[in-house]
C-alpha cells in the first residue's frame, strides 16, 4: 500500500476521457474539481467529443483540452480522428489516465497509454 501512495504522491499530469453527450459532460465536470484537490499542481488534460469543445473552455481546472471526432458519418474520417487523438493521448504521457466514459474504444485508448 505504501508503494501505491508513493506512486500517487507523483502525479503531475493528468487525463480525463469523458465522452459523451452535453449531460453527460456536465454531470462529469466535479471529478475534474476533485482531481485539482488532490492534486493541485497537475496539469489536468478533458478528452472529449469535438461537438462538446466548448463546454470545457473556460473551466479553470482545466489546461487543455483533446478533441475526438467520433461522430463524423465518414468512416474514413472517423477512424482517423480516432487513430490521431489515439496517438495525442499516448503522447501527453499521463501519469494518470481516468476513464470516465468506460465504452466504445475507451478501453482501448487507455491500454494504449502504457
Amino acid at each position: 500500500m505504501e508503494l501505491k501512495n508513493k506512486q500517487l504522491d507523483n502525479i503531475n499530469k493528468i487525463g480525463i476521457i469523458m465522452f459523451g453527450l452535453l449531460g453527460d459532460v456536465l454531470v462529469r465536470t466535479p471529478v475534474i474539481r476533485a482531481l485539482r484537490e488532490l492534486y493541485p499542481s497537475a496539469e489536468i488534460i478533458a478528452i472529449l467529443d469535438y461537438s462538446m469543445r466548448d463546454i470545457l473552455k473556460n473551466n479553470e481546472y482545466v489546461q487543455k483540452v483533446i478533441l475526438f471526432d467520433r461522430n463524423n458519418k465518414n468512416q474514413i474520417k472517423k477512424n482517423i480522428s480516432k487513430i490521431k487523438g489515439t496517438l495525442s493521448i499516448r503522447n501527453e504521457k499521463f501519469d494518470l489516465l481516468v476513464d470516465l466514459y468506460n465504452g466504445g474504444s475507451t478501453p482501448f485508448i487507455v491500454t494504449l497509454k502504457l
